[in-house]
């Protein structure tokens, strides 16, 4: 049995009686009369789906009803199978998310290795009481800087903040207030 029949013959159209008789234009010559049969459909998108064809022309029923079979298998092969399918998408992305977990923590193992590989070699240019004596990142940055402000002034430049050009007798004294003060710091820490 076809979806819509449909013969012109002038200006009476024969249908069949049905109760989903839709007609999208006013019945004329040119009009056509669509029976819809609704398919059986699990998912609410696929019962409501537009018709294929656009009101005005009608096409063949072979090529409406094999459209509707389609549109209908795909909605059961969507129900049914589509969780297989997801299933096993969902396991290669978690194996991806995964993959990529370890791949992101190795480069910030790499990045956390060079930081700390960069800081030791500062460290061991800035002057220290002591060369065991372990020191936080941060202060070896304030004792750097006060280092090489005191450097700068020896050579006759000015890298102080506020290029106020201070004596060298005083950066010398602001390096070794430096290293006492995070000496001390990382003493009490430890204690």
């Amino acid at each position: 049995m076809s979806l819509c029949s449909a013969e012109e013959d002038g200006a009476s159209l024969d249908v069949e009686d049905h109760d989903d008789l839709h007609s999208p234009t006013d019945v004329s010559e040119d009009s056509v009369e669509v029976r819809v049969t609704p398919i059986a459909a699990k998912r609410k998108d696929v019962a409501a789906a537009p018709p294929l064809a656009p009101p005005s022309v009608a096409a063949p029923a072979s090529v409406k009803s094999s459209a509707s079979m389609d549109h209908g298998a795909d909605g059961d092969a969507s129900t049914s199978g589509g969780l297989g399918r997801g299933g096993g998408q969902q396991r290669n992305y978690k194996n991806m998310t995964r993959e990529r977990r370890i791949e992101a923590n190795a480069r910030e193992r790499t990045r956390v290795h060079t930081i700390s590989a960069a800081f030791d070699t500062l460290r061991r240019a800035v002057p220290a009481y002591s060369n065991s004596q372990k020191l936080s990142k941060l202060s070896v940055l304030r004792i750097a800087c006060s280092y090489i402000l005191t450097l700068s002034r020896v050579a006759g430049m000015d890298y102080s903040a506020d290029q106020s050009q201070p004596p060298v007798q005083e950066c010398v004294d602001l390096v070794t207030r430096t290293i006492q003060t995070e000496g001390k710091l990382r003493r009490k820490r430890d204690d």
